[in-house]
């Protein structure tokens, strides 16, 4: 039983890392490196067709290279995010014009998905303050 118990001990450990790590490295790529780990991430979410893809990816380094100059040149956290809400605003709109209405209506909804995930990430981080 022992044996079992420190096995799921690191195995909880081992994912926790590779979690970390992935979130990590996301963050130390270049627009360019997002912008196509964004465009695969939807053609196999949202099953883009081959002429949406070029499109899609299109838009997202767009965005991708604008978010960088944000959060390089904004220098107050909440300007930061509103210049970010802002940009998505626009991209979402962009979106819509490629993405068919049920391509659109699964984006709209992983992205609400993602947001809720991060939000709980977020009030953990805040209580353990």
């Amino acid at each position: 039983m022992k044996f079992l118990q420190k096995i799921t001990v690191g195995l909880v450990l081992i994912a926790g890392i590779y979690t970390q790590g992935i979130a990590q490295s996301a963050a130390e790529k270049s627009p360019e490196e997002r912008a196509r780990m964004l465009t695969q991430l939807m053609s196999e979410e949202l099953g883009l067709t081959d002429d949406q893809v070029p499109r899609i990816d299109s838009i997202n380094l767009a965005y991708s290279q604008r978010m960088e100059d944000i959060f390089t040149q904004a220098t107050r956290p909440r300007e930061r995010f509103k210049a970010a809400q802002a940009l998505m605003k626009q991209k979402d709109t962009e979106l819509a014009e490629v993405f068919t209405e049920k391509q659109y209506k699964a984006y709209l909804k992983r992205k609400n998905e993602r947001r809720k995930t991060m939000r709980k990430k977020r009030g953990k981080r805040i209580g353990e303050r």
